[in-house]
C-alpha cells in the first residue's frame, strides 16, 4: 500500500502519483484515496488521561464521595457525560452510541478533555494541565 501525507510547503509532481497509478496491475480493482490528514489522538493525550486524570477523578471520589469505581467505569461515566452520541434504532429500540476514545481524533480527545477539565474544575478538582503543543 503506497501512502503519503502532504505537510503545508510539500510538493509532490503529480506525474509521480500517475506513474504509480498506472503501474498497478490492471487485473485488480485499485482505490484512489485523497483526503485531509487528520492525525489519532496522540499518545500525550492518552497518557495525561489513563495515567493522570483518571486516577486523580478515581482518588477525589474515593476521598470526596465515598465512591469506588473502576478506571474503566469512571471513563465510561465520563463518556457518556462529554462524548457526544448517535442514537441508533434497531428492532424498535433505540440506543446511544458514542465512540471509543481509541477512535477520536487529536482535536476531538482535546474537546473532550476540556469538558472533563472544565467538570472537574466546577468541583474544586484540579486536574494536570495538558501541554496542547505537543497534541498538534
Amino acid at each position: 500500500m503506497m501512502r503519503h501525507i502532504l505537510r503545508p510547503g510539500d510538493t509532490i509532481p503529480l506525474s509521480n502519483l500517475m506513474t504509480w497509478v498506472v503501474s498497478r496491475d490492471a487485473e485488480k480493482t485499485w482505490e484512489v484515496v485523497v483526503k485531509e490528514y487528520s492525525k489519532n489522538k496522540s499518545q500525550e493525550q492518552l497518557g495525561l488521561y489513563w495515567g493522570a486524570w483518571i486516577p486523580a477523578i478515581q482518588k477525589w471520589l474515593e476521598d470526596a464521595k465515598g465512591v469506588f469505581l473502576t478506571a474503566e467505569d469512571i471513563s465510561e461515566w465520563l463518556k457518556d457525560e462529554y462524548l457526544d452520541a448517535k442514537l441508533v434504532e434497531i428492532d424498535g429500540r433505540t440506543k446511544k452510541l458514542r465512540k471509543s476514545i481509541s477512535h477520536l481524533k487529536v482535536k476531538e480527545m482535546a474537546e473532550y478533555m476540556d469538558r472533563v477539565d472544565r467538570h472537574c474544575a466546577e468541583r474544586g478538582l484540579v486536574l494536570p494541565a495538558p501541554d496542547y503543543s505537543s497534541m498538534e
